[in-house]
């Protein structure tokens, strides 16, 4: 489950505690961030040469980033992910302020990698994890196509009612042994 160095989970593991984090957040409607992260001007999903040594640095300044109670992981080799429990667009972008200045600090002087960003958060931008990652990935991908050096949020996603009563109303199951 942890794997690509510096602590950080693997797609799988990611992806794994996403749908965690979707069901826990369904069940108490707590809000929590999922930011996406790329080197700017290389492909999210090959990274070769010195590429791939500066998207190590990068991986270390997320793990280093990150709070606690939060997970980080990669998604591939150059596509970064960060899910950020009890965060909403506020504290989403003080996790990107925080992965910056540590990325400034561990790479040589003046061979700072320029990151984009995307941010999703539950409730907002879609309660399932397709629909965050989607919603994380198309803000990013925004980002990085506007020059990149940036962060987006992805525009909220319009509701249908299914989605609005789940938010207010969510299923609680209390199981009783005798």
């Amino acid at each position: 489950m942890v794997g690509g160095g510096a602590g950080l989970l693997d797609r799988r593991g990611l992806e794994q505690m996403l749908s965690i984090e979707v069901e826990r957040a369904s069940r108490s409607g707590i809000r929590f961030a999922v930011i996406t992260a790329a080197m700017d001007g290389e492909d999210m999903h090959s990274v070769h040469g010195t590429a791939a040594g500066r998207a190590a640095v990068i991986g270390q300044a997320v793990a280093q980033s990150v709070r606690s109670i939060d997970l980080a992981g990669r998604l591939s080799s150059n596509l970064f992910c960060i899910l950020a429990i009890y965060t909403d667009e506020r504290g989403a972008e003080a996790m990107v302020e925080r992965i910056r200045a540590s990325l400034a600090e561990a790479a040589a002087p003046g061979a700072v990698p320029s990151l984009s960003f995307g941010i999703s958060i539950y409730g907002w931008h879609g309660i399932s994890s397709e629909d965050l990652l989607e919603a994380s990935r198309s803000a990013l991908d925004a980002a990085r196509k506007l020059g990149g050096a940036r962060s987006i949020v992805a525009p909220s996603r319009p509701h249908d009612a299914a989605d609005e009563d789940a938010l207010r109303n969510p299923q609680v199951r209390v199981e009783t042994h005798a």
